[in-house]
């Protein structure tokens, strides 16, 4: 089961997407947004690891999506049975 979040941003360059799960890293954009940590995503990253959950991201020029991959288990076949 894959739940997928999009935005329609100034999205990611193709050049820093391999890195914005890393701590600290805010990229060409977070370094013109001075507001910008580069702690966000990294949390998001570290907390999926711990619960199992999959997390990748694909963007453009029109805005970034962030797909979360969840593995069918009991638990959620419960929820959807």
């Amino acid at each position: 089961m894959i739940l997928v979040v999009e935005d329609n941003g100034i999205g990611i360059s193709s050049a820093d997407l391999p890195r914005i799960f890393e701590k600290g890293f805010t990229g060409q954009n977070g370094r013109i947004v001075q507001q910008s940590t580069g702690i966000g995503l990294y949390l998001c990253k570290r907390l999926c690891e711990k619960l199992g959950i999959g997390i990748t991201a694909d963007s453009s020029e029109h805005g970034t999506a962030i797909s979360l991959s969840f593995h069918i288990n009991c638990l959620i076949q419960e929820v959807q049975g």
